[in-house]
């Protein structure tokens, strides 16, 4: 956002109030030769929140960066991992067991883990301690 506002002095723009679209334009078009266009988008996005909360405050009567449309960016996969049957059911269980175990408070627990090619399971009986 500092660098969006010191970007306007730099043109001469002496106020918020002075900001028009012309220049929150020019200023995402600057970025998108120098960022990603996610990165722009964030920018943009932030711009687009402070001017309408400075229309809400009645400081500025209209947002300059509501009609500035932001690059185009479309993701066609994603970058998240994808886990095998078996890394997933690993998890499955022992995240469980412990969410099981950290919130059972004051029981002694036996567990008893299952495997099963599709369905592991988790047995867990609260066991009274013995004294």
């Amino acid at each position: 956002m500092g660098e969006f506002l010191a970007w306007c002095e730099s043109k001469g723009v002496s106020s918020l109030a002075a900001v028009q679209p012309l220049h929150v334009a020019s200023w995402i078009e600057q970025q998108g030769r120098e960022v990603a266009a996610p990165s722009v988008k964030q920018q943009l996005a932030a711009i687009r929140h402070l001017f309408d909360w400075l229309v809400t405050g009645q400081v500025v009567p209209a947002n300059p960066a509501a009609s500035v449309r932001g690059p185009r960016h479309v993701v066609r996969s994603g970058k998240t991992p994808v886990l095998e049957p078996e890394g997933s059911r690993r998890l499955l269980t022992a995240s469980t067991l412990l969410y099981l175990l950290a919130n059972w408070p004051g029981a002694h627990l036996i567990c008893r883990i299952l495997t099963h090619p599709t369905r592991p399971r988790i047995m867990i009986r609260p066991e009274t301690p013995l004294s």
